[in-house]
């Protein structure tokens, strides 16, 4: 027995019925390519030679926060190091860099808590050409 309360009986029925829905529902996605769709989620392109695949984004109700923090727990610094980034039917995040000596100038992707966050420019200043920028907003 699970619990003194409980008998065993109980709790193999429950079992039983989870076991046999689960082995219905492969059975029935096996046959039936609209169920498989409806009930398996397919992988997502999030990113795409260094930008963000907005309708990818979307499509899986991606924040760019969320978005964010699995690439840099991917060990990546800024967007531009990324050539497609894919959101896997697991939900985890899978991205390729590019190869060496082709990574781009991209969005940083630290959060704008950190020390060196780069300073916003106001609506009308001057800025400098020897810089590369990005639009955060």
């Amino acid at each position: 027995m699970f619990y003194p309360n409980v008998p065993l009986l109980h709790a193999m029925v429950a079992i039983t019925v989870i076991v046999v829905y689960t082995r219905g529902v492969v059975r029935l996605t096996e046959h039936s390519r609209k169920l498989k769709d409806f009930v398996a989620s397919t992988t997502t392109r999030m990113v795409i030679d260094g930008r963000m695949d907005l309708a990818g984004m979307e499509e899986e109700s991606m924040s760019r926060s969320e978005l964010f923090q699995s690439l840099r727990m991917a060990g990546i610094e800024q967007l531009g190091e990324v050539e497609r980034a894919y959101l896997e039917p697991s939900g985890k995040l899978t991205s390729f860099p590019f190869a060496p000596g082709r990574t781009r100038t991209g969005l940083a992707l630290l959060p704008p808590c950190e020390e060196n966050w780069p300073a916003p420019l106001e609506e009308n200043s001057v800025v400098p050409d020897s810089k590369d920028y990005c639009c955060w907003r």
